[in-house]
């Protein structure tokens, strides 16, 4: 089974990127951004007291917005990353030759730096997409969430095969909080939940028919979409974040269904119950892995708790296999 990588593995190498590895993403995203550099200052906490000229202080409501097409409109090449913190911002575009460079606003200065000589593959986007009217608002959606509003940045830059997505985080890092373009939160989902479990599935199907939905109680729920030359993509939703692609070469038997037979209802009872039914803690890890073989007259639920497996219909009702 795919597992989503951590954010300090993949993400420090992808994110790092953009300015010294010219890596692209080809299968699970890194939500971890980079670390700001030395002598850039992030936003220290709220329980700082600060004294900021409102005219810099980036949490003054539709500054940020400004500085950032400002510095949108200075830029000599595609944009390919924006980092916020409460008293700078750093633009990096794609500089003639492929080379990285970065405008930095702070007090209402302007300055820029080459950041590299590598070459740089991320996808580029236009930073006027995405809502930066009231940053404050959202360091303190992603301080609540996380628990944490020590050093916050936000940043906007590739996520996973050209999804562009805004984060903020805190340095040290605890928890990555993740925000659509108009600003709104990509939320955390408990899949024991029956409202969070079918958000899950819609995020992860996005209204295709998969050969197979999985749903791993603890992490994450994934679907399996056969394409061209033996290759399968898996759509998944973590827990904790947007939906990532993985591909693999693969040749799937079974047979694509309607996501809409899923009842979220027996699907989530399964999820909560099965556990101290099937083994000796409610807590055992559960997955149940939805697909129609080709026997199979219509899907089933394949029900994995430790070693044992249970096959049920699309109501939860045990069916024998022999």
């Amino acid at each position: 089974m795919d597992r989503r990588p951590t954010p300090a593995s993949l993400g420090a190498a992808c994110l790092a990127f953009l300015l010294l590895t010219g890596c692209h993403f080809h299968a699970s995203p890194t939500p971890t951004p980079t670390p700001s550099a030395p002598g850039n200052s992030a936003t220290p906490s709220r329980s700082t007291t600060l004294s900021i000229d409102p005219a810099h202080d980036l949490f003054t409501p539709g500054l940020a917005a400004q500085v950032v097409a400002e510095l949108a409109g200075k830029a000599r090449g595609p944009i390919v990353r924006v980092v916020i913190d409460r008293t700078q911002v750093r633009l990096t575009y794609v500089a003639s030759g492929d080379r990285p460079a970065t405008l930095k606003w702070t007090k209402g200065e302007t300055t820029e730096s080459n950041d590299g000589t590598d070459l740089v593959t991320a996808t580029p986007f236009d930073p006027a997409a995405f809502n930066l009217t009231d940053i404050a608002a959202l360091f303190a959606q992603a301080s609540e969430i996380a628990g944490d509003d020590t050093r916050q940045e936000l940043q906007i830059n590739e996520y996973n095969l050209g999804q562009i997505l805004m984060t903020v985080t805190t340095n040290p890092e605890t928890t990555t909080v993740f925000f659509n373009a108009d600003g709104t939160l990509i939320p955390r989902l408990d899949l024991t939940d029956n409202e969070a479990l079918a958000t899950a599935i819609a995020d992860a199907t996005a209204g295709q028919a998969p050969d197979a939905v999985v749903i791993d109680r603890d992490q994450q729920v994934a679907a399996d979409y056969r394409r061209p030359n033996g290759i399968v993509e898996r759509r998944i939703r973590p827990m904790t974040g947007p939906v990532y692609i993985t591909r693999r070469k693969e040749t799937l038997s079974t047979i694509a269904f309607d996501p809409a037979q899923i009842d979220v209802a027996v699907v989530g009872r399964i999820l909560r119950t099965y556990p101290g039914m099937l083994s000796n803690s409610s807590a055992s890890p559960i997955t149940i892995t939805i697909s129609r073989e080709a026997e199979d007259p219509q899907p089933r639920l394949r029900v994995a708790v430790g070693n044992q497996v249970e096959v049920l219909d699309l109501t939860g009702v045990p069916v024998d296999e022999g």
